[in-house]
């Protein structure tokens, strides 16, 4: 967050003070809130503080809204690993396209998607587990 902070003040900086324009700080800025909002996902899943709704889950009898609990679980695992797959085809495809002002593959930053829903994934299948297992 703070080196987002900093190309931002430095966009600001060198647009309106200097009237330059740093080109390289933009095109970091947008690959750190990649990077920031994928880690904050990986976060949120593994604390089990990413938004759902529960309302159905609420009207259910105990058994009910744990083995819908599990079945939540089971299909956002699902969908992270179809993520996780065409996230890595999206590499695949960006492997030739160079960034203009970093000059590196956008290959490379894109990675962080298909491992961030990786890791969420795993830690969503750890906490099923440590659930099933601790009764």
């Amino acid at each position: 967050m703070a080196a987002m902070l900093f190309c931002v003040l430095l966009q600001v900086f060198d647009r309106y003070l200097l009237t330059l324009g740093a080109v390289w700080s933009e095109e970091l800025d947008r690959l750190l809130l990649l990077a920031v909002g994928a880690v904050g996902m990986v976060q949120a899943f593994k604390s089990g503080t990413h938004f759902r709704m529960s309302l159905l889950q609420h009207a259910l009898p105990a058994a009910g809204a744990r083995l819908q609990r599990r079945l939540v679980t089971v299909l956002t695992v699902l969908f992270l690993l179809l993520f996780a797959v065409s996230g890595l085809d999206y590499c695949r495809t960006l492997a030739a396209t160079v960034s203009p002002s970093l000059g590196l593959s956008l290959a490379a930053p894109s990675l962080i998607l298909p491992a961030a829903a990786l890791t969420a994934a795993w830690g969503l299948l750890w906490r099923l587990r440590r659930r099933s297992g601790a009764r």
